[in-house]
């Protein structure tokens, strides 16, 4: 009996000193998608000639299947199996073009991401440590790994702050 009341009483401790930890939820990934280094560097992507290029041609290639699709859809019911086949040959095509497109988009915009996390990985280990002694933190969460957090506990602006002073004085 005496063992079960020692034990309810360290329990009751425990749980006492969990709440008086000081917690805070963080999305990194809002932290790095926000910087000024990603927005900037996402920027001068879109500004480059060769990402320009194929970005015109993937929105090219998406009016020509839609026109194409429409006019199957108009006009198909009067064509010949030959017409038919034909135009679902040129949506194939047209597709795999897309596709190829699309991939080299997407590898462009991985190559930056991939940049800004090795150039701000560093900074914002440093960033968080800042703002987790400012605020007197003793545990961080991951924000996404949080189903609920009050915004009062949500350290994503304070350490995106600091991350871009400290990114500024680089």
């Amino acid at each position: 009996m005496f063992k079960k009341i020692i034990c309810a009483v360290v329990l009751v401790a425990l749980s006492q000193a969990s709440f008086a930890a000081k917690l805070a939820a963080l999305n990194v990934q809002a932290v790095l998608g926000n910087a000024d280094l990603t927005k900037s560097k996402f920027e001068s992507l879109q500004k480059s000639a060769e990402y320009a290029q194929v970005l015109a041609q993937y929105e090219a290639l998406t009016a020509d299947l839609k026109a194409l699709r429409k006019e199957a859809q108009t006009k198909g019911m009067t064509w010949s199996e030959a017409q038919k086949t034909e135009n679902i040959k040129k949506e194939q095509f047209i597709t795999q073009d897309l596709q190829l497109a699309q991939k080299k988009l997407q590898t462009e915009r991985k190559v930056v991401e991939e940049s800004v996390v090795r150039e701000l990985q560093p900074l914002l280990q440093t960033a968080i440590k800042q703002v987790i002694d400012a605020e007197g933190l003793d545990i961080v969460l991951d924000r996404q790994a949080v189903q609920y957090a009050n915004e009062k506990h949500d350290i994503t602006k304070q350490v995106l702050e600091a991350l871009n002073k400290l990114a500024k004085k680089k």
